[in-house]
């Protein structure tokens, strides 16, 4: 699979050239007759592009050198091989910042971390925190310039074929006769196992897997020597100090009493009968599964669904927990108490059930959310029909689209806890339009319906109500008073609820194993578990085992892996995958913890995964189980003699001119710039200090695949000159800063000089993010010290400002990540989405990116300024924005829109002008809100519209518009 989840083919296209693996096309093209090729996105990035030629010469593909025309600039390898190794590392040694090279090491573009997480496990590349200690600086060298020249025993590139014909390039890590089990060498590195069954070939490359291009992703000569330096500190000090040998937690799966009681919960047996082992396991550790409350049944569910699934549960909803209450009456009794039943829960609810139509737009992005958020971390993923795929340890949902309506289901997933209080359903915390997108997207398959609703008879009314409490409803569903009855004994564990045969007791729908399962836990002796047994049954319980490992229990399946998404790259695996429980309670405050687990408080805004909120009274007993377990007795330690002095080093050590964490942390929100690491203001109040304290000294060794350097490997400070090298004093220092907070005084680097984007003689025009516009915004700057930003996207005119141009540091030095930010100190935002908009349907901001207009690209005249051009089906619009001179001297801008084609069927406005206050010039248009004036100096007639306290200002598109252009004046 290709790092977008693509297939490799086993044929492929012949070109008949050579090919040079420094073009991005050509990185693309590397074909053999008799081999496979793998066609990487041109979207790649630097280290996975690298990857490619490597994965191309691992299968003997003949991937030439770059042709040099004589003269030609070198690359950085290139010049770097002209230097011997000694020349090399003694340069390295004498010039050489093993701090910036630590954070060189981390960064995305040079891809070191993903194949070589220091303290990692089973990675593409060797662990650089336990290199040999006869591993020279010379030797080092070598293996970045020359990787193939001496390839580590381990660490050779396998070319797995399958039997349906994909070649996969892994690092083998384990094999015998019956698997072969790997990680791929190209991001996102992910670990593979392959059943001897569905191999077709193997194959060996004697090609290191890491190119020998590599430097060519550094800036020069410098960045080359401070990434060397720091790879011999790593070495130096990881041989002078015992490290211990680091391994993945041993994998487990969940036992089969933990699984037994969690069936017993699900179906809710404890209602009618007393499970022992249950007690033990769940009190002070979760609350027991609840019912799905009842009283606006009548509002959430259609009653035709509700009729088949009274009638016959696990048919109408497979996987049911609902047990078959009307097995052991007559056919006709049957029907006749649902019609009870139903008449009664109908009853109950003041509002009814009505469907609306299915949005499309909304059901695209509902596909997106749905596979984002966490809903597949439990459901199965879903074909962009919403149909279920097949995936195994899924709860299922089934054909949802008869039962809901989009606005119950959207209530719903809003509220949770309010239909499902016991948090089995957690709240993943979604605003109303996301919850809408996801409940159009599941309910695609919905047919219209005559719901005209039936009389209410009252004689059913009440005699569903007796059958609702004879029946036992009462003893799972509290929605009316029930008396208290006494616990049921189970005498026979093949009869009643467990046999297969018909009686007055409820009927499950169960597999031979989960009937045994079950068996199991009623005879087991009645041992006392541990705690640790108790938090693993609270969790398996609430399905944080879906997302989270503890102690080698759970975690993100290989199934489920690339639904876990990041916004930002550079963080690796961390920043995608919800991160180890293991010992949480001895690494997180209590009252942090408490937050997360009841609030879903999150420090991690870049992973698209959400940490859902389960609810104050199901997580209380969790809480404190993870503390009894986990936390330890605090060390003893004395307070600084200094305090003042001691925060001032710790504030030199955050900044650039010490350990630079503020080149990959946050703080104060802000992210940094080469990525967004998690807060560093937030540090104190989240964790505790001796696990802070011992992850500085190893990170590996909590997170093997983290990105985190160490500075202090084996122990050892690599800042030496600091504190006099002494890694105790370094830490504690580091946490006396960060125990300020958000009162922390900022870094040194935090704020860098802005760069400054100017324009000359001609426009200067800069195509990327900007604040409040988004990625497809174009920036113009024009020589006047006029400046604006047009929005690709939403095809309109979104920001204007007097002054220079533009800072494009947060694109230019923050990965991409960032944003351009306007040079302007009076920065004009106009209103959001297209200006051009149907007048009987216009656009809402929940409808995302709009399908019209279409953007259809621009121009440039003599003088580098735009003419863009955009499109509403067939009526084709020129945008020609302009500085002119006004009257008094002053400079404005002049906007020249100019119409052509068919106009569209539906009547078609101009947005001119959306304020709260806006008001008539004389002579001079309109003034907006105070701080801008329009005016349309040729064009229709300006219409006034008020919705709420928003007054908006239109022009409609009509026939006079194709025959004369508007000319519309702006000024601030």
């Amino acid at each position: 699979m290709d790092r977008c989840g693509s297939a490799i083919p086993s044929r492929a296209v012949v070109h008949d050239r050579a090919v040079d693996p420094f073009d991005p096309a050509d990185r693309l093209s590397a074909f053999s007759m008799s081999r496979t090729c793998c066609p990487y996105r041109l979207s790649m990035t630097r280290s996975c592009s690298t990857v490619v030629s490597s994965f191309l010469l691992a299968l003997g593909l003949s991937v030439l050198p770059p042709f040099v025309l004589p003269g030609a600039a070198q690359t950085l390898t290139e010049r770097l091989k002209q230097e011997t190794p000694a020349e090399l590392a003694e340069a390295a040694r004498r010039e050489g910042d093993a701090i910036r090279g630590a954070v060189i090491f981390a960064r995305s573009d040079q891809g070191c971390a993903g194949c070589h997480s220091s303290g990692g496990v089973d990675q593409v590349g060797p662990d650089l925190s336990r290199l040999p200690s006869d591993r020279t600086d010379e030797g080092l060298i070598e293996s970045i310039l020359e990787p193939s020249r001496i390839l580590r025993e381990g660490f050779a590139t396998t070319i797995v074929t399958t039997i349906d014909g994909n070649s996969i390039a892994i690092r083998t890590v384990a094999k015998d006769d019956a698997r072969l089990v790997g990680r791929e060498i190209a991001p996102p590195y992910r670990r593979r196992e392959f059943l001897a069954a569905e191999i077709e070939a193997i194959e060996t490359s004697s090609v290191s897997s890491m190119p020998d291009s590599l430097p060519n992703a550094l800036k020069n000569r410098g960045e080359f020597l401070d990434l060397v330096r720091y790879l011999i500190e790593l070495r130096d000090r990881s041989a002078a100090n015992d490290v211990a040998e680091r391994s993945e937690p041993l994998r487990r799966e969940i036992d089969r009493t933990t699984l037994g009681l969690n069936l017993i919960d699900r179906l809710g047996c404890r209602s009618c009968h007393t499970i022992e082992a249950w007690e033990r396991y769940a009190v002070g550790a979760i609350t027991a599964d609840r019912a799905p409350r009842l009283e606006q049944v009548a509002h959430r569910v259609d009653r035709s669904w509700l009729e088949s699934f009274l009638l016959a549960p696990e048919s109408t909803q497979p996987g049911t927990a609902m047990p078959d209450l009307l097995k052991g009456l007559a056919d006709d009794e049957r029907e006749s108490a649902v019609d009870d039943l139903v008449s009664f829960l109908i009853a109950q609810g003041d509002r009814p059930f009505r469907r609306d139509p299915v949005d499309a737009e909304a059901a695209h992005r509902g596909e997106e959310i749905f596979a984002l958020v966490g809903c597949v971390a439990c459901h199965a993923p879903r074909d962009a029909m919403g149909r279920e795929l097949p995936t195994p340890d899924s709860v299922p949902l089934g054909s949802i689209a008869p039962k809901y309506s989009i606005e119950s289901l959207t209530e719903f997933l809003e509220h949770p806890h309010e239909v499902r209080p016991a948090g089995r359903m957690p709240d993943l915390q979604l605003d109303h339009f996301e919850a809408s997108a996801i409940a159009n997207y599941l309910l695609q398959e919905q047919q219209p319906a005559d719901l005209a609703g039936a009389e209410i008879d009252r004689a059913a009314v009440a005699r569903g109500e007796a059958r609702f409490r004879s029946l036992g409803c009462s003893r799972c569903h509290d929605l009316i008073p029930a008396e208290p009855a006494p616990p049921i004994p189970i005498e026979r564990i093949d009869r009643g609820c467990l046999g297969g045969e018909g009686g007055p007791w409820p009927h499950y729908t169960l597999s031979d194993d989960e009937r045994v399962l079950i068996a199991e836990v009623l005879t087991s002796e009645a041992d006392e578990p541990s705690k640790s047994r108790r938090i693993e049954f609270a969790m398996a319980t609430l399905g944080c085992l879906a997302c989270h490992e503890r102690d080698g229990l759970g975690g993100v399946t290989s199934a489920r892996d690339h639904f876990f998404q990041t916004s930002d790259i550079n963080l690796g695996p961390q920043g995608r995958l919800p991160p180890s429980l293991t010992n949480v309670g001895d690494k997180l405050r209590p009252e942090w913890l408490r937050q997360v687990l009841v609030g879903g408080r999150s420090i991690r805004p870049y992973m698209a995964t959400r940490m859902p909120r389960f609810g104050a009274e199901n997580v209380e007993g969790l809480l404190t189980l993870f503390a009894e377990v986990d936390d330890r007795p605090a060390r003893e330690r004395s307070t600084p003699q200094d305090e003042s002095e001691t925060r001032r080093v710790g504030h030199e050590l955050a900044g650039n001119t010490g350990l630079n964490c503020i080149a990959c942390h946050t703080f104060r929100l802000e992210p940094s710039e080469t990525m967004s690491a998690v807060d560093l203001t937030e540090m104190a109040e989240r964790l505790q200090r001796d696990w802070f304290e011992e992850f500085l000294k190893a990170p590996q060794r909590f997170h093997p695949n983290t990105v985190m350097p160490s500075f202090w490997p084996g122990g050892r400070a690599i800042r030496t000159e600091i504190l006099d090298g002494d890694t105790d004093r370094q830490i504690e220092a580091l946490w006396v800063y960060l125990d300020e907070g958000r009162q922390a005084n900022p870094p040194r680097g935090q704020k860098r000089e802005p760069l400054r984007l100017t324009a000359g003689d001609v426009a200067v025009m800069l195509r990327r993010s900007y604040p409040d516009v988004g990625k497809r915004g174009i920036g113009v700057g024009l020589p006047s010290g006029i400046n604006y930003v047009w929005d690709a996207e939403g095809m309109r005119l979104a920001l204007l400002w007097h002054g220079d141009f533009a800072d494009p540091a947060g694109v230019w030095l923050g990965q991409g990540h960032g944003n351009v930010r306007p040079l302007g100190t009076e920065v004009v935002k106009l209103p959001a989405g297209p200006e051009l908009q149907y007048a009987r349907r216009p656009w809402q901001p929940e409808q995302g990116r709009p399908s019209e207009p279409r953007f259809d690209g621009y121009t440039l005249d003599a003088e580098r300024r735009p003419t863009f051009r955009c499109a509403v089906g067939e009526l084709e619009v020129t945008d020609s924005i302009r500085e002119s001179m006004r009257p008094d001297g002053r400079v404005g801008l002049t906007r020249t829109l100019t119409f052509s084609g068919t106009l569209p069927d539906e009547p078609l406005t101009f947005r001119l002008a959306v304020g709260t206050k806006i008001e008539p010039v004389d002579g001079e248009g309109f003034a907006i809100d105070d701080r801008w004036r329009v005016s349309v100096v040729e064009g229709p007639e300006v219409e006034r519209t008020t919705d709420g306290d928003a007054i908006s200002l239109r022009l409609t598109v009509d026939r006079a518009a194709l025959e004369r252009p508007w000319i519309i004046d702006y000024d601030w």
